[in-house]
């Protein structure tokens, strides 16, 4: 495998995953990011939605698997 393609895959690894979801968290905390906001007394009004919506259209909670490498899944490659 060619380094630079070891060092892509390195980013899908859970510990990569998670650093970089507490880099970003922190960095939303301090107002840093330029789209979004953090507002964590809104937290659980979120989760509630994302439980509310998941329900209804998962009543079984049989939700296809999901992962953002597949959107560049192009012609079944």
């Amino acid at each position: 495998m060619k380094p630079e393609t070891a060092a892509a895959f390195s980013l899908l690894s859970a510990k990569a995953v998670r650093e970089r979801a507490h880099r970003l968290l922190a960095i939303g905390l301090d107002g840093g990011l330029r789209h979004f906001d953090v507002d964590l007394s809104r937290l659980d009004a979120t989760a509630d939605l994302v439980v509310e919506t998941t329900r209804k259209a998962y009543p079984a909670l049989d939700v296809p698997f999901h992962a953002r490498w597949r959107h560049f899944v192009v012609g079944g490659r």
